[in-house]
């Protein structure tokens, strides 16, 4: 399979950095997480992922920062002569890769089961998670009128609530080659 530049976004606990990790690995491609980055952020400021949202909101540089980051990285792939695929996964993937990126792919699930999985998580209680998801949504929007969540900003949108994530990269890769 030729280069291709693939961005996968949703809501937290849809199953886009599992699905990315998987897809990375099935491909051979690159793989650049946003949310990886955001808590190795945390961790390098010694706060945890609630506080940093917090300072998030007070500080739009962190998002920026961030965001600048990820959409560099995805347009220097994308028009670059790179000999490996990329995979982009973020909130704002599919809007940072809206002009050049091969696929973009949405993930979804509905709120309670997202919680029910968040619920097994250690780094965040359900609160946290609740008001990460609401404070991310609401940056975005004011930041850069943006809402992740609108599906037409994707070329492919997958419901993973009943799905596993190898049937989600099988669908995925269907897609990709066409089959």
């Amino acid at each position: 399979m030729e280069p291709k530049t693939i961005t996968i976004s949703g809501p937290p606990a849809s199953g886009t950095s599992s699905t990315a990790n998987k897809l990375a690995e099935e491909l051979g491609f690159d793989l650049v997480n946003g949310g990886d980055i955001f808590r190795k952020m945390a961790k390098e400021r010694g706060l945890t992922l609630a506080e940093l949202t917090q300072k998030s909101e007070e500080n739009p540089e962190i998002d920026k920062r961030l965001d600048d980051r990820l959409k560099d990285r995805i347009v220097q792939h994308a028009t670059g002569n790179s000999k490996t695929g990329l995979i982009a996964e973020s909130r704002l993937a599919g809007w940072h890769g809206s002009d050049v990126a091969d696929l973009s792919i949405y993930l979804t699930a509905s709120s309670s089961v997202r919680l029910k999985r968040a619920e097994g998580r250690d780094e965040e209680s359900v609160e946290e998670f609740k008001e990460r998801e609401r404070s991310e949504r609401e940056r975005y929007i004011d930041f850069y009128d943006v809402d992740y969540t609108n599906e037409e900003l994707y070329d492919v949108v997958i419901n993973t609530e009943t799905k596993s994530k190898d049937e989600v990269v099988e669908k995925i890769i269907a897609v990709l080659t066409g089959s």
